[in-house]
This record gives structure tokens, sequence and C-alpha cells, in this order.
């Protein structure tokens, strides 16, 4: 999503600056929460399969 500094006045002078700012830590929190999640579900598939190969001995 790139905007032009002409974009985020029109968005800021439509939906407020609170708004604007919200909108931006929202997307922030979001990306970020996401590549947490997949490290964590890239993690526990390892340890399933650790756990699967040691059950098989």
């Amino acid at each position: 999503m790139d905007l032009t500094i002409k974009d985020w006045i029109s968005l800021i002078m439509n939906v407020g600056f609170p708004a604007v700012v919200c909108l931006i830590l929202l997307r922030y929190v979001l990306d970020t929460m996401g590549e947490k999640i997949d490290k964590l579900e890239s993690s526990l598939e390892q340890l399933t399969g650790k756990i699967k190969k040691s059950g098989r001995r």
C-alpha cells in the first residue's frame, strides 16, 4: 500500500488524524503478529515431527 503525500492528506481530512493513526498501528500489529504466528506454527511442526520420530524408536 504505497500512498503519496496527497493521498495521506486526503485520508486525514476525510477520516481524521486519530483514525488514520489507528489504522496504521492496526496494520503494523497485524503484520507483526502474522510473522510471529508463522514462526510459532513452524516451531510446532518441527516439535511434532521430533515427537513422532522419537516415538517410533
